[in-house]
């Protein structure tokens, strides 16, 4: 009887003790993180990572990108040869390096210039002359300029006109030069006319300078010059 009683307290502690380590210890479950191997190695685990966003990308109304602050553009006026003047808000060339500029309509141009007399014997009120500035082959001339210069008995007033026709004789261009009265010498007018243009000129043209004055008393003449340039035709 003693020793029954003495194996049921015996028996009492340790089951005490079970339910104590049982309540301080905490468990550790299957599949939680630790150094056991606890977890079958054949259950499927889920595993979500969750990473913080460093950019927000999703939209919310309407996008606007641009540029945070107000950009400096500028040149370097060190090693440009154009430079602005930000006091007076303009561009300037530098006159120490200047740009090439090259005309790429007129690669090759040739100068041309020409002077012929246009003569008015007594009694004569017209004169036609070919003043013979037709191109070669190959080339085309571009007339610039066509100045006229005369003198005439006083009261007498001139006038001319530079005519083009094709080989067909069909007009292309007329060209009528106004002439101003400039003074009386010795009852001799004197008059002089100039106008700039641009006319084209082809090898197979036909060319004509007519000149007028309004009475046929006296003699007197004209001198009629051209300036332009020559053009390779391609």
């Amino acid at each position: 009887m003693y020793r029954f009683k003495k194996s049921l307290i015996a028996l009492t502690g340790v089951l005490t003790l079970v339910a104590i380590v049982t309540v301080a210890v905490p468990h550790i479950g299957r599949g939680a993180s630790g150094t056991g191997s606890n977890a079958p190695t054949s259950q499927t685990q889920n595993v979500n990572v969750v990473n913080t966003p460093s950019v927000n990308a999703q939209q919310s109304g309407t996008w606007n990108v641009g540029i945070n602050g107000t950009p400096v553009v500028g040149l370097d006026a060190g090693n440009n040869t154009v430079k602005f003047d930000a006091v007076n808000n303009t561009v300037k060339v530098d006159p120490t390096n200047p740009l090439s500029i090259r005309d790429v309509d007129n690669p090759a141009r040739q100068p041309f210039r020409k002077s012929v007399f246009v003569s008015f014997p007594d009694g004569a009120t017209f004169a036609a002359i070919n003043p013979g500035i037709n191109p070669p082959a190959g080339k085309r001339l571009v007339i610039e300029a066509v100045s006229a210069s005369g003198n005439i008995p006083s009261g007498q007033k001139f006038a001319c006109t530079l005519n083009i026709t094709d080989e067909f004789a069909q007009v292309l261009f007329n060209l009528d030069l106004t002439l101003t009265l400039q003074a009386t010498f010795g009852g001799v007018d004197s008059f002089q006319g100039n106008t700039t243009t641009r006319v084209y000129l082809e090898p197979s043209d036909n060319i004509a300078f007519d000149a007028f004055r309004t009475s046929g008393a006296g003699s007197g003449g004209m001198r009629v010059s051209f300036s332009g340039y020559f053009v390779d035709v391609p």
